[in-house]
């Protein structure tokens, strides 16, 4: 079973979808993602995911959270500039 991730982890998320950061992500499996976090939700394998629509596409994409190693904002904000997520599981 995967890691769950802590509420706490789970507020920097919910801040980037409601304020509308755009941000890039850099997944544990080396993948990079630059554009706009939509909501969290859980896929069809029951894992808690981020739906995310990149820069670089018109599709949706929905990424597990476990595999979230950095966000970093790009849209200027008071909430945050880089958080680290596998340091704070």
């Amino acid at each position: 079973m995967k890691a769950t991730m802590c509420c706490d982890l789970h507020d920097y998320l919910e801040i980037a979808c409601m304020c509308k950061i755009q941000v890039s992500l850099v997944l544990t499996n080396g993948r990079y993602f630059k554009g706009s976090p939509i909501t969290t939700t859980i896929n069809d394998e029951k894992e808690e995911c981020l739906l995310f629509l990149p820069d670089s596409s018109d599709e949706q994409v929905s990424i597990p959270l476990y595999l979230l190693e950095k966000m970093e904002a790009v849209t200027h904000n008071i909430h945050f500039d880089t958080f680290v997520f596998t340091e704070s599981y």
